[in-house]
């Protein structure tokens, strides 16, 4: 199909379109399943560059007026292979993957968000009634594939609509995800001497960028180390690069010669210094696809008995909130942006298992809370004192929290497990606490205080020591 031909217009123009839920004909993904993933596969000569086929119900058919969109099961595979195609360049699947997202958002009417098996897919009305097909999808992706990676020959492209076909082929793609993650843990970030810096997301987060090493993948989770080196190969004027580390200034905090010089000309001065494995002071930056969200809770512990100030994990899929009583969206409004927020950033999963994971912050040791989901994810990973140290960790709300997130009056508790009769300390409980040396973490900047929808965020500054009460 030809430009001429095809019903859809195509722009960057449109990448950051939103279809409200009054002009939405169709969605997938939030409630239903919903998943992309690329595949390599062996270049046999002959054949065309490009198919595509629909496996399932047109799901673009009919009209609709008025009444609300119906969410359906949805799966997008996409085969690639090239002559020159070698096994190590097998790893840029990933990294075409993760390009999906923002070309198929450049088509007017179509908004697509996020990746793997957490894909969010919304189509206009406007858009199916001047005659979009998922059939012209599938074309516009292929061509778009074949030439931003010129090493590839041949793209096929399925999409999925038939339930039971989606619900089978998701199970594959995850063993494939769970494949990519296992492969990233071989190598560390002493190992090698070039790290990569992606740009993906400056569409919606001008000021972001990624960096990825061996220890520290991309923050939507997608891309390892060795994808981004095999798509640095195969298409070397693409938004993904290499550049030498050059000297490790603080192997604590993980912070390098070659990657402040990096980030400072890439952000154009914006920020000058990032610390991979700090979470407080120069951490690194989140774009608008973060998988995970690593949050601040500094009036709690972590699980370790040598942890430092605590922190949370809340993953997209989870549906659970933050302790603070965040939804996963509210706090990425808050963490995205490519800003550096000391004691937010969004991780992917990988990092989480690397021994490096914040590991001025003392990593895992220093969780306190994290989501169901993602700890069962996480347990096949850790050691067994590990395993038992995480499944301690609480999930979702404080126990002392009510419905809307919020500490009720009553349950207000004093450091020593007492409650008042207003729920406040009394002075001879303060003075109790003073006696005791109670430790508090102290924070060298006032925090920021911020309302999301009518709940409240603290954004603090670094922990600048900890001091016992009775010092003061």
């Amino acid at each position: 199909m030809s430009d001429r031909d095809r019903s859809a217009e195509v722009s960057p123009l449109y990448g950051g379109e939103w279809i409200r839920d009054d002009d939405l004909f169709v969605r997938s993904g939030g409630d239903t399943v919903a998943f992309q993933c690329v595949l390599p596969e062996k270049y046999t000569p002959g054949g065309s560059p490009v198919s595509v086929s629909v496996e399932g119900p047109d799901i673009l058919k009919g009209s609709r007026l008025s009444g609300e969109a119906p969410a359906v099961p949805f799966g997008l595979v996409v085969y690639v292979s090239g002559k020159d195609l070698t096994e190590e360049d097998y790893d840029v699947d990933a990294v075409i993957e993760k390009s999906i997202p923002d070309t198929i958002s450049e088509i007017r009417g179509v908004s697509w968000h996020h990746v793997r098996d957490l894909i969010e897919v919304r189509i206009s009305r406007e858009a199916v009634s001047s005659g979009l097909t998922l059939f012209e999808i599938g074309e516009i992706l292929a061509s778009r594939i074949l030439h931003d990676f010129p090493v590839i020959d041949r793209v096929r492209v399925c999409l999925i609509t038939d339930p039971e076909t989606v619900s089978e082929q998701v199970q594959k793609a995850r063993r494939v995800f769970e494949e990519r993650d296992r492969k990233a843990l071989s190598l560390h970030d002493e190992d090698v001497d070039t790290f990569f810096v992606c740009r993906m997301c400056q569409n919606a987060c001008p000021d972001h960028i990624c960096i990825i090493t061996p220890d520290h993948p991309s923050v939507c989770g997608t891309i390892s180390w060795t994808d981004a080196r095999a798509a640095a190969k195969v298409n070397p004027d693409g938004p993904v690069s290499g550049f030498l580390k050059k000297k490790c200034l603080d192997p604590v905090s993980g912070e390098y010669e070659g990657l402040n010089e990096t980030t400072e000309k890439e952000t154009s001065g914006k920020v000058k210094r990032i610390a991979l494995y700090d979470i407080y002071e120069n951490p690194h930056t989140t774009g608008d696809c973060a998988e995970i969200i690593a949050y601040a809770v500094p009036e709690e512990g972590g699980a370790g008995s040598d942890a430092g100030p605590a922190f949370g994990l809340l993953d997209r899929q989870s549906g659970e909130e933050a302790s603070n009583g965040l939804s996963f969206e509210e706090l990425n409004g808050v963490t995205a942006g490519g800003k550096q927020i000391s004691g937010f950033q969004g991780v992917g999963f990988t990092y989480l298992i690397s021994p490096k994971f914040l590991q001025k912050n003392r990593g895992l040791r220093s969780v306190c809370r994290i989501t169901e989901s993602l700890r069962e994810r996480l347990l096949p990973f850790l050691t067994e004192d590990a395993a038992e140290a995480v499944k301690r960790i609480p999930s979702g709300k404080r126990e002392n929290q009510s419905e809307d997130g919020k500490q009720t009056e009553n349950k207000k508790k004093t450091e020593d497990g007492k409650l008042s009769e207003n729920g406040k300390k009394t002075e001879n409980e303060k003075q109790s606490e003073n006696e005791n040396g109670k430790v508090r973490i102290v924070f060298d900047a006032a925090p920021d205080i911020i309302n999301i929808k009518g709940k409240t965020i603290i954004r603090f500054g670094k922990p600048a020591f900890r001091k016992k009460d009775k010092e003061e």
